[in-house]
């Protein structure tokens, strides 16, 4: 009997209204499947805030990307940057986004760059959000790589993030005046397969995978993880009627895949931690 897997996919850098959001976007409505836009804070103007509160609840959930997407020397949230600081603007952040989106925002960070350092998901805790979704790539040297982190209940190794994709980051099991437990921390849900197999400028000439790549890379997260991230960035797609329809193929193939289910970062976050114990 197959594995039951959830997926979930995460398109990054919402902010204006694009048409390769309302392209990349359509292909899930049409399909009645679920969606998690990643949005920019500063970035979100009131014609996209309008365009995507109109979108169904019950398909489209709202995640926080950043604060500006701002290159502060080692992404937008790692390097030297403290506390405090990440802390104010995380907040600010979050504060546009619940105002924009109300009770359809979750509570979940993508750092852009999937840059971060320590004061980064010690800000997330005190904040209380809920899940912090990065990178995780299985390949064998860095599951290892991640598999000594965890030993060592790491956040950060040798100065790399270590992913604890499908757990709880350490630390982060009681925020000041949380009322967290022990097993009620920030559980990190990231994503490993992504459609375009380099990124370049302008995002339309990034080379992408094919349907069958895209199936290949899929099985093989399948058979090392129960949730599978699939990372989108809609820039991709943009008037690109032929990766559109690779990406409708794919969605249609995963669609077929006996015990699959596309769900939301929220209801993934809600399976996962029901009923724990264990921080």
């Amino acid at each position: 009997m197959t594995p039951p897997t959830l997926v979930f996919f995460r398109n990054d850098d919402v902010g204006a209204l694009e048409p390769g959001l309302t392209e990349l976007s359509g292909l899930f409505l049409e399909r009645g499947l679920k969606l998690t836009q990643a949005v920019v804070p500063v970035a979100l103007t009131p014609q996209c805030a309008a365009w995507l509160g109109q979108t169904p609840p019950d398909l489209v959930e709202f995640i926080q990307h950043g604060y500006a997407h701002a290159w502060h020397g080692r992404g937008e949230f790692g390097g030297r940057r403290g506390l405090d600081e990440q802390a104010r603007e995380i907040a600010a952040g979050r504060d546009i986004l619940e105002r924009a989106f109300g009770k359809r925002f979750f509570p979940a960070m993508a750092f852009p760059w999937h840059l971060y350092n320590r004061h980064s998901i010690t800000a997330l805790t005190k904040l209380d959000f809920k899940v912090v979704s990065g990178i995780f790539d299985p390949t064998p040297a860095r599951r290892l790589f991640f598999g000594l982190g965890r030993v060592l209940r790491a956040n950060l190794l040798l100065g790399r993030n270590v992913s604890h994709h499908e757990r709880r980051r350490p630390g982060s099991g009681r925020g000041p005046g949380s009322g967290r437990g022990p097993g009620e921390g920030l559980l990190e849900l990231s994503v490993s397969l992504d459609p375009v197999a380099a990124y370049r400028q302008p995002a339309s000439d990034s080379p992408r995978k094919a349907l069958a790549e895209l199936q290949a890379g899929f099985r093989w997260c399948r058979r090392r993880m129960a949730v599978v991230g699939v990372l989108l960035h809609h820039a991709v797609y943009s008037g690109e009627k032929a990766h559109l329809d690779t990406l409708a193929a794919f969605l249609d193939w995963l669609a077929g895949q006996e015990g699959v289910t596309v769900a939301s970062l929220g209801e993934i976050h809600a399976r996962l931690t029901a009923g724990a114990t264990q921080g």
